[in-house]
């Protein structure tokens, strides 16, 4: 194996315990509440928070690995992450976890942008693309085991366990990191005006756009899952919790796919399959939804979730790689616009599922997923267009 492909996963290893972290709390937030003597409120600002907080850092890193080297703001960010981590395992109450949990987002959003602008200097052309690939995928993986990790963990000892883990394998990725990647260049190409003209570009804000809607879709589908177990097909069973391994597993094997059809496919024709896929496939989930209900469905609904997490594996990491390619000057800017974009409308997604599902009618906000994943396409469309119109 090349050094430089043994260096990639090891910075994908980072995106996948960063993933992981956000995922590993959900487990034990019941623990956590009586251990704590913390209430449901409580608990659940440590969840929405961190999405928060993990948004509005992606801000601050895209213009930050403009104007310097993203190796060194990656460590740092890393360092930022593994202290937090540790914080929360020492932690004694329910304010101290909220506290060190903002801190630990705000490390784990370095993992994203410099990620892919180490990539972007590491590899070129198809390789960077298929790179950019792995590298989503391993986030893909963090997401289906993180919940298990977490429940594993607690079930052999305490939830704080999961913590102590983090904080290790994190503190053995810098010290790879650290002596192994490359110093990168300099790129000092960040200036607010730059950065003003780069946000009035509408092939970037289509892409955005797009690229929200697709997160917006999995996050959804994600959190409404436990609901449209218990109060429409009305099962209770603990397998149930498996489900959610779908998704994620359906993206790994996207990103799979991405990468074989990058050698013969154009960037933009692999994302126009991958969102023609997620629109037949949200629908036909939303179809079963409507038609069927008890725990006979799930047969069916069990492999269409896989369906769309490969749909959406074969989208996110081309995105990626198409705002790579667009945008080279301020590339650490527009990845901050794409990520920033993405846990928006990953954090509206399920309050806003949430907020139809409370009105007791789980089948219409499966129904909202849909229409906002048919809506990704012709965004995405509207991006191409205006990118080839501003070369013409």
């Amino acid at each position: 194996m090349r050094k430089e492909q043994a260096v990639l996963y090891v910075l994908c290893s980072a995106g996948m315990i960063a993933t992981l972290s956000q995922l590993v709390f959900l487990p034990s937030v019941a623990a956590i509440r009586e251990e704590l003597s913390a209430t449901t409120f409580e608990v659940s600002m440590a969840i929405a928070l961190y999405s928060f907080a993990l948004a509005v850092a992606q801000l601050f890193y895209g213009p930050m690995v403009d104007r310097w080297k993203p190796k060194t703001i990656l460590l740092v960010g890393l360092s930022v992450f593994t202290l937090s981590s540790l914080g929360i395992f020492f932690s004694m109450s329910i304010e101290a976890i909220i506290a060190f949990r903002i801190v630990q987002a705000l490390g784990a959003a370095s993992v994203g942008v410099c990620g892919n602008a180490i990539i972007t200097e590491m590899f070129s052309g198809v390789e960077r693309d298929k790179s950019i690939s792995v590298f989503q995928m391993f986030h893909s993986i963090g997401a289906a085991v993180g919940p298990a990790v977490g429940a594993t963990v607690e079930l052999v000892g305490s939830w704080r366990y999961s913590f102590l883990i983090l904080t290790g394998c994190i503190f053995l990725v810098i010290l790879v990191l650290a002596s192994a990647l490359p110093e990168g260049r300099m790129v000092s190409t960040f200036s607010f005006k730059g950065a003003i003209r780069l946000l009035h570009r509408p092939n970037l804000v289509y892409l955005c756009l797009s690229a929200a809607g697709t997160s917006f879709v999995i996050q959804s589908f994600h959190t409404s899952l436990g609901f449209l177990f218990a109060d429409h097909l009305h099962i209770e069973a603990s397998w149930t919790g498996y489900v959610f391994m779908t998704i994620p597993l359906g993206v790994a094997t996207g990103s799979t796919i991405s990468r074989k059809l990058l050698q013969v496919w154009s960037r933009e024709k692999i994302v126009k399959l991958g969102l023609i896929a997620l629109t037949v496939f949200s629908g036909t989930f939303v179809g079963l939804v409507y038609s069927f209900s008890g725990v006979h469905v799930v047969a069916a609904l069990v492999p269409n979730l896989y369906l769309v997490g490969i749909s959406l594996g074969i989208i996110f990491s081309v995105v990626t790689a198409i705002l790579v390619n667009w945008f080279v000057d301020l590339r650490g800017t527009a990845l901050s616009m794409l990520f920033f974009s993405r846990h928006l409308f990953g954090t509206i997604g399920p309050l806003s599922t949430g907020f139809v599902i409370g009105l007791g009618n789980v089948p219409l906000a499966y129904l909202l997923i849909f229409l906002v994943a048919v809506s990704a396409w012709p965004l995405f469309n509207a991006g191409v267009r205006a990118e080839r119109r501003g070369k013409a």
